[in-house]
């Protein structure tokens, strides 16, 4: 399995939702080179944004 937070480790963030999302790494929608996509599901979304979206 892949770190929760780590973006760089790996495609696929851990844990199972019934739908999942595609982070983009660095962060620009517009960047959508397969390096720089990951799934994950919306926990380890909101997560992977962190302060950015409010959150700790």
């Amino acid at each position: 399995m892949v770190s929760l937070y780590s973006p760089r480790k790996g495609p696929v963030s851990e844990g199972w939702d019934p739908y999942m999302l595609v982070h983009h790494i660095d962060k620009n929608r517009g960047n959508n080179s397969l390096e720089n996509l990951k799934l994950v599901n919306p926990t380890c979304h909101v997560k992977e944004h962190g302060k950015e979206w409010g959150n700790k």
